[in-house]
């Protein structure tokens, strides 16, 4: 599983990284937030845990 990734739409941000791997059910953790002006790193507002196939289709 790769090390994580940010996803930006506009103002919006989605930071995806690797919580617990196995074979049958890796987990991710999807952090959600928003950039601010003038700040140089997002503000990341709500976190949750997703199984794999979740977090791809809140991907896509």
């Amino acid at each position: 599983m790769p090390g994580g990734g940010l996803i930006l739409s506009g103002r919006q941000v989605l930071h995806f990284r690797p919580v617990r791997y196995n074979r049958w059910s890796p987990t991710l953790a999807v952090k959600s937030g928003e950039l601010m002006p003038g700040q140089p790193a997002p503000l990341l507002k709500r976190r949750r845990e997703l199984s794999r196939e979740e977090a791809f289709r809140l991907w896509r």
